[in-house]
Order: C-alpha cells, then structure tokens, then sequence
C-alpha cells in the first residue's frame, strides 16, 4: 500500500481497494500487539444463564460448537486469544476481546493510510470509504464469530465516507449497502444507471437530509435459509431452512429494546408479525414485478425469468456448508448428550429437507 500510494497519490482519477482481513475468524492478531481490552469487562447482555441456555442448544459456530470444527469439536490449538467454546462468561470475554483487538490492530493500520495520504498532499482531496461485506454475530441467536442469519447484526454493516463536499454527522436511517455504488457514482458527478437497484442518498452525506428507505429485506442463504424484514424498531424474521438452529418459521424482534435479539416477541404482538409479513410479500411481488418485465436489467441466463436466488438455495438442498455434513454433525450432538437435538435435526420439516447423502463439496 505504501509503495502503490507513493508511486499514485499525485496521479488524477486513481481507486485503491484495500482488504483487511485480521477482524475476520480466526482471531490471530500477533500476540506481541498485546490486548489493549485486557481489563475491560464483557458486554453484559449475554448473562450466565443465557451462556448456559446457549451451550445447551445447537448449531455450527455456537456456544458448544464454537469453531469451524464444529463437527468433531476440535478448535485451533495455535490461537491464543480465543476459547475452544463459551461455556462462562470469561470465555465470552475472551472472545469478544479477540474479535476487539483485530479491530483495534486494523485501525492503527487505517491510520497509517491517512498518514500516508497527507504525506502526499491529497488527503483533503480523497473520498475514504471504510465498509464490510457482512456484520458479525457475537452471540446473538447463539451464533459466534459468524455471519449464518438474514438479522440485523449479521446484515448491519459499517459504513464510515470522509472527503471534499461531504458533511461530518450521523445517519441512522435504513440503506442497503448497494445504495452506496449509486451514491458514490452521484458524488462524483456520474450518472446511476437507471437498471440498478441502489439508490443514490447523496443529500445524506452533503446536507445531512434524511433519505432513507422506510423498510429493508435482507436474505441469507450461506447457513440458514432466512428473510429479514427491518422497520421502525422491528426485526422480523422468516426461516425457510433452520440451518441446524433453534429457530422458529417466524420470530420478532424489538431491536430498541432487545438489540441483541434476545426475547422473540412474535407471539404477544401479532399484529406487528402481520405488518412484517405484509412488508415481505410487498417487496417479493414488487421484485417478481421487475423480472417479468425486465425493468431490473433482466436475467442474463433467464431473460426475464422468475429466478428467486435464496430458493434456488433451498432447490439445491439448503446451504452449502450443511450438504453432506448432517451425520456427522448429529454424531457429535449424541456424543455431548444432545440426542433431542440429533433428532430435531434429522426429523426437520421445514420447506427442504436435510441432505443426507451428498458428500461435501
């Protein structure tokens, strides 16, 4: 980077991504940065007795099955900073601080960058981005350290834009991370392409007005098979494949008050599932509308085809990572005394059924 920026920086017109890996799993920041959150506490959501509600339960990337070993149970004997399981809330500490320190280490990295970019002169004249391609789940819905749910920590991302003409504030109104594209090629004088699904919020960023959508849908399709709908305080959940969780068909939840997803509503407010449910099938028919009549770009190996991508997912048999995996899985579950949940597996009758035979891929 520093090299490319010391060649490019006073050249006109230039892009540079970069990819910072060290706030993804594993945590692995070298040991000798040390850990700037030793003395720290851990969030005081997640109580003792949930953590033991949560090492009860199931599912890949869990409080039991914390790792990608998930299957065997076997974690990374190399990393020093993050527990083989959360069985206690020192574990969960543990955790959360590796997960703190690579975002830590990250920064001090991000701060090179702009030390950089004024060593150059240009720094007043950049537009700096900082974003991600997927939040990450620390424990909410029994998930650690991934991103296997269509909620709104999985599916929040960060999105931080300095540079010429772009105002200092926050907004916390609902966008979708393709808004951004359309709202990047408008700052810089372009012209967004009317097929694009993105829309600009320029106004945003430059006069501080608020120009957000008034609901949000989100998809997941790597682990569980799941729809959010996210408006107002309200989280709705919709789960066509379990992904080998604990998950209701539809779950609620009130993020204002419960912002780790703790306390599934849906049963004492059912007028506000129907509101969510309403919102979901708005946005299904308005994007079958869009296909059939081509008004998206059209579908390139389909034109004009009614090709939904998270049931093509459910057609094929579910995630990916769950294909072939199942028996191996409800093996570990008997072993570590969880036969109801070996069982539940097995028994599942959600819209696809479990995949037994295939091997992974």
């Amino acid at each position: 980077m520093e090299k490319w920026l010391e060649a490019h920086a006073s050249e006109e017109d230039w892009y540079l991504h970069v990819n910072f890996w060290d706030p993804h799993t594993p945590y692995d920041t070298p040991e000798e940065y040390g850990n700037p959150f030793v003395d720290e506490p851990a969030p005081r959501w997640l109580t003792e007795d949930l953590i033991e509600e949560q090492y009860e339960s199931y599912g890949p990337h869990s409080a039991h099955d914390l790792h990608h070993g998930y299957l065997t149970g076997d974690g990374p004997d190399d990393l020093e900073r993050t527990p083989n399981e959360i069985a206690n809330r020192e574990d969960f500490r543990r955790w959360v601080d590796g997960y703190d320190v690579g975002i830590r280490y990250l920064d001090g990295y991000i701060g090179k960058m702009v030390d950089l970019l004024r060593a150059q002169g240009v720094y007043e004249n950049t537009v700096i981005v900082i974003s991600a391609d997927h939040g990450e789940n620390q424990g909410e819905l029994n998930v650690y350290g991934d991103h296997q749910t269509a909620d709104d920590i999985t599916c929040r991302v960060p999105l931080l834009v300095r540079g010429p003409g772009i105002e200092s504030g926050v907004d916390n109104n609902l966008y979708y991370h393709l808004d951004f594209s359309a709202t990047l090629v408008d700052l810089i004088g372009g012209d967004v392409p009317s097929s694009w699904d993105g829309r600009s919020f320029l106004p945003s960023l430059t006069d501080g007005e608020t120009v957000g959508r008034s609901f949000l849908v989100t998809s997941q399709g790597a682990w569980a098979c799941q729809r959010g709908v996210r408006w107002n305080d309200w989280l709705l959940l919709r789960t066509y494949h379990d992904g080998w969780r604990d998950f209701e068909s539809v779950e609620l939840y009130n993020l204002t008050t419960d912002p780790h997803e703790v306390e599934n509503v849906a049963t004492d407010n059912p007028e506000v599932v129907d509101h969510g449910m309403a919102l979901l099938n708005r946005w299904h028919g308005q994007r079958r509308i869009d296909a059939a009549i081509g008004s998206d770009g059209g579908n390139p190996d389909a034109p004009r085809g009614l090709i939904d991508p998270l049931f093509e997912v459910i057609r094929s048999g579910g995630s990916f990572y769950l294909q072939g995996n199942m028996e191996a899985y409800t093996d570990r579950l008997r072993e570590t005394g969880r036969e109801a949940h070996a069982e539940k597996i097995e028994t599942y009758d959600g819209i696809t059924h479990q995949v037994r035979s295939e091997q992974p891929r």
